[in-house]
C-alpha cells in the first residue's frame, strides 16, 4: 500500500535524494524493478543524475541490478501539463516571448504611461510583476480608484497624498487591465493562469502520487495545491535545511524559508542531532540570542582542527590568482581520489576563467548555470552581420564577419581566408577605405594587376563582396519605417541563408540555440502580430540573446561548475564556494521599479528580505554540503581593498574569537605562490624571460639592403627598435582611419602643392607664372580650387573632414605671400621625387623629396611639416638625420649640388623652419654618410643591435613589449649611442 503523504525536514548534511530514493523504492516495493508510474518533481533538472545513481545503489542492496526509472520533471511543467491535458480546450498557451509582444503592444498604446523612455524597458518589470500577482492570487479591482485606496494605505499615506504615487498605481493598473483584455480577446492563457488553471485540474482529475524536493520558496496557489495534496495523501514533500521557533518573522536567516513554509504547512518536524560542526556554524548565524563574546566561549579548543578540517578559507589578491586558487584545488582533489567536485559561484566571469584554466589543465568540466546566449561565437558573428548591413559594411564589422568560420561555409576555407587578406591589406588597409562594398570593389582589379594577385582572389573577392550586398539587400529596407516581427525575422533567416551562416549554424551546439531562438521569436510574431521599428527589432533581438541560456554539452566529469540556484539537492565529496565577496554574495538583489518592500509584501509578493534570505538559505545549505568546503573571496583587486561578503567574515571572526586561530588554507596559499603550479602549455625552446636590457644580433641575410630617412632615424634612435621593425619586419600595419589624422592631413596638403607647382593627372593646375603680387589673388583662387578638388573625396566620406579642409584653407593666402617672397630667390624645379638608388656596399638608399628649389648656387630641398620638426641644435649634433639624409640622397640621384636643405612649417602658420645650408650641410652629410656605411658594416660583422631605453624613444615605441624596459632594474640606462 502507498504510504501517507507528509512533509519530510532533511538536516543540512543530509541528502533528500539518498532518502527520496529510500522512499520510493519502499512505496513501490510490490512492482520493482518498475518504477516507471513514479512521479518526482525536482527544482533542479541536473539533480536527476544523482536521484539515479542513489535508486540504483539502494535498489542494488535490495537484489535489483536495473531498474525501470521513474518519469522525472519539476513542479510547474507538471502542473502545466495537467492544464493541457483536461483544460486547455480552445484556448492556446501564450509563451514567453508572445507575451513580451502583447505588453509591448499594450504599453505602446498608452505611451503616456510610461513617459518617453522605451516600452522595451518596463516589459520584464511589469511581467514579473503580474506573475507574481497571478501566482499569488491576487486580482485587481474592477475600480480603480479602490485599488489606489489599497496601494496608498499600504504606502501609509493617504489617497490625498497619494498623487507622487498615482502614476506608479496607474500604470500597473491599466497595463494590468489591458493585458489581460488581449489575452481573453485572443482566448491565450499565460504561464502562470496556465500553471493555476493545471493544478485546479489535478485536484479534480488526478490521482498520481507525487515525490517534491529541492523546493524551499512556493507562491500562495503552489502552498495551497501543496496543501491539499497532503491532506489527500498524495505527495511526499522533502525541504532541506532546519528550523529555528525562536526566529522573528522579519528575521535575516538562513532558515527563514524553511521555517515560513512548515508553519504554512502547519507542520513541526523535527531536525536530527547535530555534530560540532553543524553546532559551530548553527552559534555563527544565531539570531538575537547572547552576544558573540558569550556564544564563543561554549566550544572546548579540541573542536578547532574538526571544524578547520571541514571548512577553510582563502583570500586571494584579484580575479586571476583567485582563478588559478580554485583550479589548483580541484587538481589536488583529483589526485587525492575526490569522484564529486563541485565549484559553486555566482561570479560567471570568474567562473569562465577557472573553466578555461581547467581545460587547459586536461580537466573536463560539467557546467550547470549555462551562458547566456549573446556571450557565443555564433551571437558574436550574428551581431556582426548587423552591424555590417547597419553601418554600411565597416570594414571591423566586416573583417570579423570574413574570419569567422560561420560565413561562407560552401567555399574552401583556404582561398576564402586568403581572399579576405587580401580585402584587408591590400583594399582596407593600403587604400585606407573604412566602409561601402562598391567602394572595396572598385579598387580590387587595380590592386589585383599591380600586385599580382592568384587568379582565384579576385573573382573569389567579388563573388564574397556581392553574396554579402545581395543578402544586405533583404534587411536594408527594413532599417526605415514600421514592420512586423515576422517579417524582420524572416528576412534575418533569409539573408543567413544567403552567406551560408545558417547550414554553419546548424552545425555548432550555439548556433543550433540561436535557430530555436529564432523560430521562438517567429511563432510568437506570428501570434502577436507587432509591428516596430528596426531600433525596437533590435532590442527584441538582443533581450532574447540575453535571456536564451546556452548550456554546452555535458562531458562526463567529476568536477561540476554552478550558481547558488543550480546547487539545490546537490551533495559533494569536496565544494568550493568561489568569488565570496560582496558583490556576489549575497550580490546585488533584483530591483524593481513598482512597489517598496510594505506594498510587496501586503500583496504577498517577494521582497527584497525574502531574495536575501533565499540566497543565504542556498549558502548554509552549501556549508554542510561536502566532508571538505574551501571559501575563496578576492579582497584586493589592482591594489584596492573590496569587501568580504558578510557571511564569509562572520565565520572568520567567529572562529578566531572562538579558538584564537586562523581558518586559512595555508598550504593552498603558499602552493599558490610556487611557479610550478601553473599549467603552461609551451615547449622548452620558448625564451626565458629577462629582467636585462636586451641585446640582438641579425643574422646576415635579415640584414637590410634599403635605408630610408625614417629608418636610419631609428636605427639611431634605438638599435633594437631597428632590428624588430626592420630585420625581423614587426612593424605593426597602419590601422584604418574612419576620420582623418594628423599625417593624412599633411599628405593632402603635400598633394595640393604639388598640384600647384607642377601637373597632376586629375587636378586643375599647375599655376603656371611665377607668384608675385600682382597674380596674388589667381594663385589663391588656384590652389583654393586644388585643395577643394583634393579634399572632395574625404568629405563625402565624412562630413567631419571640412574641418581639416577650413584649417588648410586658412593658410593658403600665407603660402601664397611665402611662395612671393621665397620666389625672390628660388625658382621651383621638382616636387614629390620618389627615389630608390644604389649607393655604396651594395646599400639602396631611398625616400621621397617633397620639393626642390634652384637658383645659380644649387638645389634647395624642402620638406613641408604639418606637425613637429626637429630642432637645428639637434640636426647639428647628429641625432636628426633627415636634412642631411635627403641631401645624400639627392647627390647619389645626381640631381646637382645641394646647398640648402630646410623644413616648411604649414601648421597653424607658414613659414620657415630648420634649415642647414652651405659647409654646415656639406659637412653634416658627409659625417651621416659615413656614420651609416660604418653602422652597415658592423651589422653585416654580426654586432649586437642593443636597446638603448631612451625614454623619449621609448615613449613612442611599438616593440616595448618585445625588449621588456618595464622589466629592467630601475637603475637600467644605455644611453651609450
Amino acid at each position: 500500500m502507498m504510504q501517507p503523504g507528509n512533509v519530510h525536514l532533511v538536516a543540512y548534511a543530509d541528502n533528500p535524494l539518498a532518502l527520496l530514493a529510500q522512499h520510493l523504492l519502499d512505496d513501490y516495493s510490490e512492482q520493482l524493478p518498475d518504477l516507471s508510474q513514479a512521479v518526482i518533481l525536482l527544482a533542479e533538472p541536473h539533480a536527476e543524475k544523482q536521484l539515479r545513481q542513489q535508486l540504483q545503489q539502494q535498489a542494488q542492496l535490495r537484489g535489483y541490478p536495473a531498474l525501470l526509472l521513474p518519469r522525472t520533471t519539476n513542479l510547474r511543467d507538471w502542473v502545466k501539463s495537467q492544464f493541457s491535458r483536461y483544460a486547455q480546450g480552445s484556448r492556446h498557451f501564450c509563451g514567453q516571448h508572445q507575451r513580451e509582444l502583447i505588453l509591448f503592444n499594450a504599453l505602446r498604446e498608452h505611451r503616456h504611461l510610461p513617459g518617453s523612455g522605451s516600452p522595451w524597458h518596463l516589459t520584464d518589470d511589469l511581467l514579473h510583476l503580474f506573475d507574481q500577482l497571478t501566482a499569488n492570487l491576487q486580482t485587481l479591482p474592477d475600480d480603480y480608484s479602490l485599488f489606489e485606496k489599497n496601494i496608498a494605505e499600504a504606502y501609509g499615506l493617504s489617497v490625498d497624498a497619494f498623487p507622487a504615487l498615482g502614476q506608479e498605481a496607474r500604470l500597473v493598473y491599466t497595463l494590468w487591465q489591458a493585458w489581460h483584455e488581449q489575452l481573453n480577446a485572443e482566448k491565450l492563457v499565460d504561464n502562470e493562469t496556465a500553471c493555476l488553471l493545471g493544478m485546479a485540474e489535478d485536484l479534480k482529475h488526478n490521482q498520481q502520487f507525487l515525490y517534491i524536493a529541492g523546493y524551499h520558496q512556493f507562491s500562495l496557489s503552489e502552498q495551497q495545491w501543496l496543501q491539499q495534496l497532503l491532506q489527500q495523501n498524495r505527495c511526499r514533500l522533502y525541504l532541506h535545511g532546519q528550523t529555528d521557533s525562536q526566529l522573528d518573522e522579519d528575521a535575516y536567516h538562513p532558515d527563514m524559508p524553511v521555517k515560513q513554509l512548515l508553519e504554512r504547512f502547519c507542520v513541526d518536524c523535527k531536525n536530527k542531532p547535530q555534530d560540532g560542526y553543524n553546532r559551530f556554524l548553527n552559534q555563527v548565524y544565531a539570531h538575537e540570542t547572547a552576544a558573540l563574546s558569550e556564544r564563543v566561549k561554549n566550544f572546548p579548543a579540541a573542536e578547532a582542527n574538526t571544524i578547520k578540517d571541514r571548512l577553510q578559507l582563502l583570500y586571494c589578491q584579484g580575479q586571476e590568482q583567485q582563478a588559478h586558487a580554485v583550479e589548483l584545488q580541484v587538481r589536488r582533489w583529483l589526485i587525492a581520489g575526490k569522484k564529486n567536485i563541485g565549484i559553486v559561484t555566482e561570479n560567471r566571469r570568474l567562473a569562465r576563467r577557472v573553466r578555461a584554466l581547467l581545460e587547459r589543465a586536461g580537466v573536463p568540466l560539467q557546467d550547470y548555470a549555462g551562458w547566456a546566449l549573446s556571450t557565443t561565437r555564433a551571437a558574436a558573428v550574428l551581431e556582426r552581420w548587423l552591424e555590417c548591413v547597419e553601418e554600411d559594411f565597416t570594414h571591423t564589422a566586416l573583417l570579423d564577419l570574413l574570419k569567422s568560420p560561420f560565413v561562407f561555409v560552401s567555399l574552401d576555407s583556404q582561398q576564402v581566408k586568403q581572399a579576405s587578406f587580401r580585402l584587408e591589406n591590400d583594399i582596407i588597409r593600403h587604400e585606407n577605405i573604412a566602409r561601402n562594398i562598391q567602394k572595396y570593389k572598385s579598387h580590387i582589379q587595380r590592386r589585383a594587376e599591380k600586385l599580382q594577385w592568384s587568379s582565384e582572389t579576385s573573382p573569389l573577392l567579388h563573388h564574397m563582396l556581392d553574396t554579402l550586398d545581395e543578402a544586405a539587400r533583404l534587411l536594408r529596407p527594413l532599417l526605415k519605417g514600421k514592420h512586423s516581427a515576422e517579417k524582420f525575422i524572416q528576412c534575418l533567416a533569409q539573408s543567413l541563408n544567403k552567406i551560408g551562416m545558417q547550414d554553419a549554424f546548424a552545425a555548432d551546439a550555439a548556433g543550433i540555440r540561436i535557430l530555436e531562438m529564432f523560430d521562438t521569436l517567429l511563432h510568437s510574431s506570428q501570434q502577436a502580430g507587432t509591428a516596430f521599428y528596426w531600433h525596437d527589432f533590435r532590442t527584441w533581438l538582443g533581450r532574447s540573446l540575453e535571456k536564451f541560456v546556452f548550456i554546452p554539452e555535458q562531458e562526463n566529469s567529476p568536477v561540476s561548475l554552478m550558481g547558488l540556484g543550480q546547487s539545490r539537492l546537490q551533495c559533494f565529496d569536496a565544494l568550493i564556494i568561489a568569488s565570496a565577496e560582496k558583490d556576489h554574495l549575497p550580490g546585488k538583489t533584483s530591483q524593481t521599479p513598482f512597489f517598496n518592500n510594505a506594498v510587496r509584501s501586503q500583496l504577498d509578493l517577494a521582497t527584497t528580505h525574502s531574495q536575501l534570505c533565499e540566497r543565504f538559505h542556498h549558502f548554509r545549505r552549501l556549508l554542510e554540503a561536502a566532508d571538505e568546503v574551501l571559501i575563496t573571496a578576492s579582497h584586493e583587486e589592482e591594489g584596492e581593498a573590496v569587501p568580504l561578503s558578510p557571511w564569509l567574515e562572520i565565520i572568520q571572526h567567529f572562529y578566531q574569537l572562538a579558538f584564537n586561530k586562523e581558518l586559512y588554507n595555508e598550504t593552498l596559499q603558499q602552493l599558490m605562490q610556487h611557479p610550478d603550479t601553473y599549467v603552461v602549455l609551451a615547449d622548452n625552446s620558448l625564451p626565458t624571460e629577462t629582467s636585462q636590457p636586451l641585446d640582438a644580433i641579425l643574422p646576415l641575410e635579415q640584414v637590410p639592403k634599403q635605408y630610408s630617412a625614417s629608418s636610419y632615424q631609428k636605427l639611431l634612435d634605438c638599435p633594437y627598435q631597428f632590428f624588430a621593425s626592420y630585420g625581423l619586419s614587426l612593424s605593426s600595419s597602419e590601422e584604418v582611419q574612419e576620420a582623418l589624422s594628423k599625417s593624412d592631413y599633411g599628405e593632402r596638403v603635400h598633394r595640393c602643392l604639388q598640384a600647384f607647382h607642377s601637373n597632376v593627372e586629375g587636378l586643375p593646375g599647375p599655376f603656371t607664372q611665377a607668384c608675385s603680387h600682382s597674380n596674388r589673388e589667381a594663385a589663391i583662387q588656384l590652389l583654393t580650387q586644388i585643395s577643394e578638388q583634393v579634399f572632395a573625396f574625404d568629405i563625402e566620406d565624412n562630413f567631419e573632414h571640412r574641418g581639416w579642409l577650413y584649417q588648410w584653407m586658412k593658410l593658403v593666402p600665407a603660402y601664397i605671400d611665402w611662395q612671393i617672397a621665397h620666389g625672390s630667390r628660388w625658382k621651383f624645379d621638382q616636387a614629390e621625387q620618389h627615389d630608390e638608388l644604389e649607393w655604396q656596399d651594395e646599400i639602396i638608399l631611398k625616400g621621397r623629396l617633397d620639393r626642390i628649389d634652384k637658383n645659380p648656387d644649387g638645389l634647395e630641398i624642402i620638406d613641408y611639416k604639418t606637425g613637429s620638426f626637429a630642432k637645428k641644435e639637434t640636426v647639428l649634433d647628429g641625432e636628426a638625420v633627415q636634412l642631411p639624409f635627403y641631401a645624400l640622397l639627392a647627390e647619389v640621384a645626381a640631381k646637382g649640388d645641394v646647398v640648402k636643405s630646410g623644413y616648411l612649417k604649414l601648421d597653424r602658420e607658414v613659414k620657415t623652419g630648420t634649415t642647414v645650408e652651405g659647409d654646415e650641410l656639406d659637412t653634416l652629410k658627409d659625417l651621416n654618410a659615413k656614420r651609416l656605411l660604418t653602422t652597415v658594416a658592423q651589422m653585416r660583422g654580426q654586432s649586437a643591435l642593443p636597446a638603448w631605453g631612451d625614454s623619449q624613444t621609448c615613449q613612442y615605441c611599438e616593440m616595448d613589449r618585445l625588449c621588456r624596459r618595464q622589466a629592467w632594474p630601475a637603475t637600467t640606462t644605455r644611453l651609450n649611442k
